[in-house]
């Protein structure tokens, strides 16, 4: 039996959740922006019951540049608390996917 996920994983001492973190952390590396190098990348990451950032895959990217940053903001995080089930800290896997365009703003979470 699958249970719901009662709380996902949160990073502790900041508000806002993942999104924000990485909405505040995200550079768009120079030579991307060189480059002309755009688009989104999907990547999952999980969160052991530990609360230790475990594995980091990268599903789909237009560039190593683009994933390779939020590899490096992931690993940023200084502590997270783990995913909550039943009460209980529980291994979890989430999916993002995080959009990189240079001309224009397009809000966080908003795939064109």
């Amino acid at each position: 039996v699958t249970c719901a996920l009662e709380k996902g994983p949160t990073i502790k001492g900041y508000y806002g959740g993942i999104n924000k973190y990485i909405i505040d952390s995200l550079y768009y590396p120079e030579e991307a922006l060189k480059k002309n190098i755009q688009g989104i990348v999907d990547l999952s990451f999980s969160i052991s019951k530990e609360g230790k950032l475990r594995e980091i895959k990268i599903l789909s990217t237009p560039d190593s540049l683009l994933s390779n940053e939020l590899i490096r903001v992931l690993k940023s995080v200084p502590v997270w608390y783990p995913a909550m089930e039943h009460n209980r800290p529980v291994d979890h896997t989430q999916i993002l996917k995080i959009p990189f365009y240079k001309s224009g703003y397009i809000p966080f979470g908003q795939i064109p």
